[in-house]
């Protein structure tokens, strides 16, 4: 289920050592650029949600591998609103 995937893959915090590659267990640190408003959509995302920017960032990357592995496997992402459902389609 995602949300025990989500909980699992965003446990990790620089003072614990966390990797999916079991030779090399310790923490990666990253820099990047973001623009004016990437930025601000991180900041929002991280006020709404009560979490780091940091921690954001984690359930980005852990929601992509799920979603990038669940298409492999041959599912289909949907979004039920009411009766309505669509498939998201990611390019």
């Amino acid at each position: 289920m995602l949300t025990d995937y989500l909980n699992e893959e965003t446990r990790a915090s620089p003072s614990k050592k966390h990797s999916r590659n079991e030779q090399d267990k310790t923490i990666k640190r990253l820099s990047l650029s973001l623009s004016p408003e990437l930025y601000q959509v991180l900041d929002s995302l991280a006020e709404s949600q009560s979490l780091t920017k940091a921690e954001v960032l984690r359930k980005a990357i852990a929601t992509e591998d799920y979603i990038q592995r669940q298409k492999k496997d041959g599912a289909q992402i949907l979004i039920r609103r009411g009766d309505e459902i669509s498939e998201i389609v990611f390019r």
